[in-house]
Formats: C-alpha cells, structure tokens, sequence
C-alpha cells in the first residue's frame, strides 16, 4: 500500500533511479494506464516524483524476493536480476522444463524471457502501490475487493475504476489478464507485454 501523497490528483510520479530499470519499469507503468484507461503513472524526476524504482540486494535465501514495495518505493532484488542461473531456474520450477537458450544469456530468445520477467515483476509491484494485494498471480482469479477506507483518495479512485471496469464484464471473476493485457510470469507468453 502506498503511503499518502504518493498518488497526487489519482497519479504517482515514478522516478528510475538505475538506468537499467528505465525500460521494465516504462513498461509496467504503461501497462497500468493502457488497463485503467488513466494516467495513473506518470514518468518522474530526481527532483520531482512521489515514487522511486530501484534496486536492493535482498540475499538469494529464504525470505529473498523478486521485487518489492513498501509506501513509496519500489525495489527489485539485484542478486536475482543480475544472475545469468536465475531465470532459468525459475522457468524450470514454473514450467518443468529447461528454458530455451537458458545457458546463452546473450541470445535473443534467452533476453526475450528475461525481459518479459522484469517487465511483469514490476507490473506486479506496481499493482501492489494501488494497494491490490495479489497481482499477477499465475492461475489466480481476480475479483475486485473492497476499498479498504485506510486508502488515501487517490488510490480510493483507481481501485474503484478497476471495480467498475470488472463490473462492466458479463463475468463475475476476472483473471487479471482482462484488465491488463498481460500474462503472468508463469505463462511465459512474451507477446502480450509491450
């Protein structure tokens, strides 16, 4: 959930602080507002933004994460972005089988699952600022919940735009691919994300 002030005027301002994250994280912005029809993430600056995307080494043990959000900051574990043996492994226990080009980090195939990897982690991180509490979770229907009234106003309005947009569907339960035009990380469809 995001602290308030974060989302100003139903926006958050987003500020990359590692070049490295700029095209994920555009990306998963984009993705946010393509599917709540509305700016709800705008590019930010050094001096002038109300979130900040960066990185933290957060170990590879029990207890380590992908990425992770907390009031105004949004933080992708480097340990795992920069590890060649990482995605692989996390493909094989998803999907039972050895990534295609798993062991050539270099080639085209191997970048194209990487990237839909850190471009859907940060979607997810993102959807956590909204204060949504699981999105993107692979085979997970989504239904819009209540808007807890902790929420600030801002987020308040974006939550219930997305409950209205899923109340507009003729179903009841939503997969979160409707809303966003996204799969998840476990699907592994790499034409969806943009």
């Amino acid at each position: 959930m995001s602290a308030p002030g974060v989302f100003k005027k139903h926006t958050a301002r987003v500020y990359v602080a590692n070049k490295a994250l700029k095209s994920y994280t555009y990306a998963a912005m984009n993705n946010w507002n393509k599917a709540l029809k509305v700016k709800a993430f705008k590019v930010g600056t050094k001096a002038h933004h109300t979130m900040t995307v960066g990185f933290k080494n957060a170990g590879t043990g029990d207890g380590s994460w992908d990425g992770y959000y907390i009031t105004s900051k949004l933080y992708i574990n480097y340990n795992f972005f920069d590890n060649a043996n990482y995605l692989p492994a996390v493909y094989k226990a998803i999907t039972g089988k050895s990534l295609p080009s798993g062991d050539q980090p270099n080639s085209a195939a191997y970048k194209s699952v990487y990237d839909t990897y850190w471009k859907s982690v940060i979607t997810h991180e993102l959807g956590h600022s909204l204060s949504l509490t699981t999105p993107l979770i692979p085979t997970i229907l989504w239904k819009p919940t209540p808007v807890p009234r902790a929420v600030t106003p801002s987020i308040r309005g974006i939550q219930q735009k997305l409950s209205m947009t899923a109340t507009q569907s003729s179903q009841t339960n939503y997969h979160l691919e409707t809303l966003t035009g996204l799969s998840s990380p476990g699907s592994w469809d790499t034409g969806k994300i943009k």
